[in-house]
């Protein structure tokens, strides 16, 4: 199967020069998040190892609090018997301390490298995603200006259409003046209906705002440089 999509993908027909550059700044904006993603997990880890510390510290003062309360209730009942010890929660809590303590001692000996290495995947991130908007945004553009020049001509055509209109209209107005004495009722009616025609296309020619059609377009680009600009129906 992937070698037939493989072969497929071939048969495509190159990208123009614009388009193949946004395929190349999406490849570049792929590989740096891998990079970053590479370098942001074991940072991560070696942050959870600091953080430890505060945890079981945390943990072995609940425990101490708890042998405390203990010690306290059998003070004050006479301290009769044996002594209370330790629970073994807390000796428990004491021992993961001392490996928390080990283990952020061990990580902060990678953490400057992991640090350093993470600042700079995540500017090589931020300046490839950059340069990957900004030829997005000139594709987006050169594909808006296409699509004006159709949207140029078809005003062109419904201005001209409403030209011809408004001139049958004003001829017939015109006859209905020239001749007073014969009937003009029907040029006028003709001629008001014709303007009245032009104006009720103009309010029932209504379109519902959807600007989600343009924003896919956009969101394609990021992933596929060979969208297309297309007027929905």
């Amino acid at each position: 199967m992937a070698a037939e999509i493989a072969r497929l993908a071939d048969r495509r027909p190159p990208l123009p020069a614009d388009r193949q550059a946004l395929a190349d700044a999406n490849a570049a904006v792929v590989d740096a998040h891998r990079m970053l993603a590479e370098v942001d997990a074991p940072l991560s880890r070696i942050t959870q190892a600091a953080n430890g510390i505060a945890a079981a510290e945390r943990r072995l003062a609940e425990c101490r609090a708890a042998d405390d309360a203990e010690l306290a209730t059998w003070i004050a009942a006479g301290a009769s018997g044996e002594r209370p010890k330790p629970s073994t929660d807390t000796i428990t809590a004491e021992r993961s301390l001392v490996l928390a303590r080990g283990d952020a001692s061990a990580a902060a000996t990678l953490r400057a490298d992991l640090e350093g290495r993470h600042a700079a995947a995540l500017a090589r991130h931020r300046e490839a995603a950059a340069r990957r908007d900004e030829i997005m945004n000139s594709a987006a553009l050169a594909a808006a200006q296409s699509l004006l020049l159709e949207y140029r001509t078809a005003i062109e055509q419904m201005l001209r259409i409403e030209n011809t209109l408004n001139g049958v209209a004003a001829k017939l107005f015109a006859i209905a003046d020239r001749h007073a004495t014969r009937s003009p009722a029907s040029a006028i009616a003709a001629g008001a209906a014709i303007r009245a025609g032009i104006a009720r296309a103009k309010q029932e020619a209504g379109v519902v705002p959807d600007l989600s059609i343009g924003g896919a377009f956009i969101d394609a680009l990021a992933s596929d440089p060979g969208a297309t600009l297309e007027v929905k129906p």
